[in-house]
């Protein structure tokens, strides 16, 4: 576990290591890594353990969640800077769960502003055929019960489509 105020964000250490991935190869590992460690630290065991044994009030429960946290910062770094030099992974080179790492760790972001000026980013890559319709969605569906407290209630029947454009005007997002 994590000491209190300690953190494991190296930024210099994770740019070069993303510097350095120099094939395709190379950078699938990568992000399927990072979609590994995203996925270890939310085992639902672990949690079930720590609730059972300590309680949610306890300092084992404390020290998971602060791990969770410290976990999502390390991974929103190294997407954002994967992004930043080699674009969003296009499914003409990578597997769909390398293709689906930055949804994930972007999935888990709280704070509504990071989330939608992660949008832009999103948005294009839905409409390059990168991300799901769904994943989309399910990332504008958990933003708005993030700003709303509820889920954007649709009038039946609706497609995707429809489900897509009904969030990103009720969050009033800019496509």
């Amino acid at each position: 576990m994590l000491a209190a105020g300690c953190s494991s964000l190296d930024k210099e250490a994770i740019e070069k290591e993303i510097l350095t991935l120099d094939s395709i190869g190379k950078r699938e590992k990568y992000l399927m890594k990072v979609l590994e460690d995203d996925q270890k630290v939310r085992n639902p065991m672990v949690f079930h353990d720590i609730v059972t044994k300590f309680g949610t009030d306890s300092p084992e429960y404390q020290d998971l969640a602060e791990q969770l946290m410290e976990v999502d910062k390390v991974n929103q770094f190294k997407i954002d800077f994967y992004i930043s030099q080699y674009g969003f992974p296009s499914p003409k080179y990578f597997s769909i769960m390398a293709i689906n790492s930055p949804f994930f760790v972007y999935q888990h972001i709280r704070d509504i502003d990071k989330r939608n000026g992660k949008f832009p980013l999103l948005y294009k890559a839905y409409k390059n055929g990168s991300l799901s319709i769904d994943l989309m969605s399910s990332y504008l569906g958990r933003t708005y019960f993030l700003k709303c407290g509820k889920n954007l209630v649709i009038e039946n029947p609706y497609t995707p489509e429809q489900e897509l454009e009904q969030l990103i005007k009720a969050l009033g997002l800019n496509k």
